[in-house]
């Protein structure tokens, strides 16, 4: 893609999308607890009794963003699903301890069901389409999220 050919450089996307991502984190991890109850649309646990938060969606003036946060896998989970270049990329210690991923939920409005979330902490593995996490951002009121246990 050069300048002349109309549309977005995708390595300035990637950039913007990152950047977005680290704002949206660090405003999530700003919230006073009570203040965010209020504005929370889903949440979703582990079944352990830790009730480890997986995501977290609410509403902002910006739009329904999310919160993914950080979370260690064990060493055979890590070598069974993902590559080194990923760990290298998305993980605080290059090996297992993932780090958090958030964003602006309404930008994954109408991508196919193929893209979603996996829904990790040290004791879940599971995934969840972004299609379906939307679903239960729009039907849930701010204060009263849905809530799901995995």
């Amino acid at each position: 893609m050069n300048e002349h050919s109309g549309g977005q450089n995708p390595v300035a996307a990637l950039c913007a999308t990152r950047e977005l991502g680290l704002i949206v984190a660090r405003a999530y991890e700003a919230y006073d607890k009570r203040e965010l109850a209020k504005v929370l649309l889903v949440e979703y646990h582990c079944l352990t009794s830790k009730h480890c938060v997986l995501l977290r969606c609410w509403q902002s003036p910006h739009g329904v963003l999310f919160y993914k946060p950080r979370y260690k896998l064990s060493p055979e989970r890590t070598e069974s699903s993902s590559v080194e270049s990923a760990r290298r990329r998305r993980t605080s210690d290059g090996y297992r301890r993932w780090v958090d991923s958030a964003g602006v939920l309404d930008d994954l409005r109408g991508l196919p069901d193929t893209t979603g979330f996996a829904l990790d902490c040290d004791h879940v593995a599971d995934s969840r389409p972004a299609s379906k996490i939307i679903a239960d951002a729009d039907k849930a009121t701010p204060g009263r999220p849905t809530r799901r246990s995995f």
